[in-house]
């Protein structure tokens, strides 16, 4: 060091100030133009890192102590190593660390440059914070405003230099802030308090331990769109998934409120679709989270692992656990096994079902689980809830059989098979010892008659449910659909004294009257229609006969289903049928035009039916496609539809 330059007078370190900005201010006290001038003073300049506030000890910083007439303990802190002891785990849990590691400082740290202009504009002396450098703070929790990074007017990085002056002139003092919401602001000053304080947010983690599980957190986020876009509409902020500063504070808000934040992240991070992701591959999944979370519980710190673990155990539906998973090699063989979800194998084999029973079962409600495809093979993966399995089992020890329910309800086996179809007895499950119903079921179908008025004799108007059965029962009543109707309050029935039962039950020939369209009309919908019957129901304002509809089959118009004898015509394909095709009368008033006048323009081939006496040899009315007609419609109104002579 060239002994013959005088000492400049010494700076003292402002609140919170930078190494940089200490230098920055003592050269230009010496009257030095930058900082390099004054750095030629000091020997071995090749060793020095580029950012002094990196610098951690050698000849470089013993002869900058003795420049600065301050100890090197002194500079350290002005580094972010002051931080050292809040980011960096220690090998020994009785030693605090004193210097940052190179991946640390890459992980926590930037490497541009950040300012708040507010703060050097009420800086008698303008000077840059060590804190603006942290990662996860781009907040200025003093002023409520975003760090700028670059110039507004030429777009460079900001670099605060002796007049606080970009190189194109700009004042950085005076450059427009971006206000922050509230919400956001109170959660940069959470997190800058636990770097200062060296507070855990989390109870048995260490700072280092939280901030590392905060930075895997907010890798994870960016990777997340919609979990990204929730957090910035909490905290309302404008939505950027490529906002480093958003993924850091959607990593602080899952340490905040802890467990439930992190479950909830972790149901929308399991969705998103991930390289190589499989059905029910729970590695990709959750990325290398479960990996994370191992690895701190390694180190002593099992809070994160213990959350993933019972997320998994109570959440996780899209495959099952094993001892292969990371986060359970070391756990007992207990934890499996009391999980509250169970494979639909084991549960299955637990209630004495068939396998594919189990998938049926939860599709019609009686069983809480999921069922996904697992593979292109047809395979499946279905997770069932224990708790429901467990209900279910208690509700077939006091199960009835079919006999034993018909005795009961006073009607034969058969009606009973029917009640079971129609649901009507639910939550009945078919075991290897046939059908069991539950005692549940059959008391709610017995308090319908045991609740009715009962009367000695048959009145006039009165039928039996036998015989409303027989005489309607072409039109689809059924001792099924009759329940049905007096559950909905359609039917007011009377009970015989002297019968016990659904046989019992009498009623009014009225209400079956009034009730019997909308029966038919159900029965057609569910089971299909048959041609008879859909030749008058097809389009109601022109009934036609049934050898129409044979013709309309035979030509690939309309589909139908040979069911014994009779051919059927599912409603669905009536539906489609309907929206397709329509007669003459609707497109004439589609086209807004005569009967005649759609003859002329059919004779003119302008339009074309799909079948009329003129394409269908024997047709007595004409058929007409209803894209057609639209086309036809569009074309008189964009006025390019030719008139006839």
């Amino acid at each position: 060091m060239d002994t013959t330059r005088p000492l400049p007078a010494r700076e003292l370190p402002l609140p919170g100030e930078s190494l940089a900005s200490l230098l920055r201010r003592t050269s230009n006290a010496m009257g030095y133009e930058n900082v390099g001038r004054l750095l030629a003073l000091l020997p071995d300049r090749a060793s020095i890192p580029s950012n002094v506030d990196h610098w951690l000890s050698g000849t470089a910083v013993d002869s900058l102590s003795y420049l600065l007439r301050t100890p090197p303990e002194a500079l350290r802190k002005l580094t972010l190593h002051r931080y050292a002891s809040a980011l960096v785990f220690s090998n020994d849990g009785h030693l605090r660390p004193e210097v940052c590691d190179r991946k640390t400082i890459l992980r926590y740290f930037a490497t541009t440059s950040r300012i708040c202009p507010r703060c050097l504009h009420q800086d008698s002396t303008p000077y840059a914070r060590m804190i603006w450098s942290f990662r996860p703070l781009s907040i200025c929790t003093q002023h409520a405003t975003l760090l700028i990074v670059c110039c507004p007017a030429c777009g460079r990085r900001s670099r605060l230099n002796l007049n606080s002056r970009c190189r194109c002139g700009q004042d950085l003092r005076e450059v427009e802030t971006v206000a922050v919401p509230s919400k956001a602001v109170k959660l940069s000053q959470q997190v800058e308090r636990w770097l200062s304080a060296q507070e855990s947010p989390l109870t048995g983690m260490s700072t280092a331990a939280c901030f590392w599980w905060m930075e895997r957190i907010a890798k994870t986020a960016t990777k997340t769109p919609t979990w990204m876009r929730r957090v910035a509409h909490n905290l309302e902020l404008d939505f950027d998934n490529s906002n480093e500063s958003l993924a850091w504070l959607a990593a602080a808000q899952t340490l905040m409120n802890w467990p439930k934040h992190l479950e909830e992240f972790l149901d929308e991070f399991q969705r998103v679709p991930k390289y190589g992701q499989t059905s029910t591959g729970i590695g990709r999944s959750f990325g290398l989270l479960l990996r994370h979370a191992s690895q701190l519980e390694q180190q002593g710190f099992r809070t994160p692992a213990d959350a993933l673990r019972s997320f998994l155990l109570r959440r996780y539906t899209l495959g099952s656990l094993t001892k292969k998973i990371c986060l359970f090699k070391s756990a007992s063989s207990e934890v499996l096994t009391t999980r509250t979800w169970m494979t639909q194998t084991k549960a299955a084999k637990f209630l004495r079902l068939r396998h594919g029973a189990i998938a049926q079962l939860i599709g019609q409600g009686v069983l809480a689980g999921e069922i996904h495809q697992a593979g292109r093979c047809g395979r499946s993966i279905g997770l069932v809830s224990r708790e429901s399995v467990d209900q279910l089992k208690l509700e077939l020890q006091t199960a009835v059989g079919t006999t034993e329910a018909a005795n009961r309800l006073g009607i034969s086996r058969h009606r009973v098979l029917d009640l079971i179809q129609a649901g009507l007895l639910p939550r009945t499950v078919r075991t290897s010892q046939g059908w069991r119903i539950p005692e549940s079921a059959i008391r709610s179908l017995e308090s319908i008659y045991q609740n009715l008025r009962t009367v000695k004799h048959i009145n006039t108007g009165w039928l039996t449910a036998r015989s409303a059965t027989r005489e309607f029962g072409h039109a689809g009543l059924t001792i099924a659909s009759l329940l049905q109707q007096i559950q909905l309050e359609r039917v007011h029935p009377q009970r015989l004294e002297t019968v016990n039962g659904l046989a019992g039950l009498l009623i009014p020939r009225t209400d079956l009257e009034r009730v019997m369209p909308d029966i038919s009309l159900q029965r057609m919908e569910s089971m299909g229609y048959p041609l008879n019957r859909l030749a008058k129901l097809l389009f109601p304002e022109r009934p036609m006969k049934e050898t129409i509809l044979k013709k309309w089959i035979r030509l690939g118009l309309l589909s139908s289903t040979r069911v014994g004898r009779a051919q059927i015509v599912t409603h669905d394909e009536v539906k489609r049928f309907r929206l397709e095709y329509c007669l003459y009368t609707s497109a004439c008033d589609r086209l807004g035009i005569s009967r005649g006048t759609l003859a002329r323009w059919e004779s003119e081939e302008r339009i074309r039916p799909v079948y009329g006496r003129r394409v269908t040899p024997g047709a007595g009315f004409s058929l007409y496609r209803i894209a057609d007609i639209e086309q036809l419609v569009a074309k008189r109104s964009a006025g390019r539809f030719r008139r006839a002579a």
